[in-house]
């Protein structure tokens, strides 16, 4: 590939990720063939519904109040071992 400057660039081993708001029924008409063609792998993803997005609010929660209090999940050391 080669950059804005004019230099090249190995892209080898690179995955660079596409994203955009166009609709399955959109894509064939806004995206060029020639860039089409270069896709290697193409997914759809759907909207998360509120009790996905409740589970992920209870993940982040839990894991923002174990870095605060890492002593709480009993994976933290004992008061008499810190006494030591």
């Amino acid at each position: 590939m080669t950059g804005s400057q004019g230099q090249e660039l190995d892209l080898n081993g690179f995955i660079i990720v596409f994203t955009s708001n166009i609709s399955k029924e959109d894509y064939k008409k806004r995206i060029s063939p020639e860039l089409r063609s270069r896709f290697d792998y193409k997914c759809m993803f759907t909207l998360l519904g509120n009790e996905d997005k409740m589970k992920y609010v209870e993940f982040r929660a839990n894991s923002i109040a174990r870095k605060l209090n890492p002593n709480a999940g009993g994976g933290g050391t004992s008061d008499a071992a810190d006494e030591r």
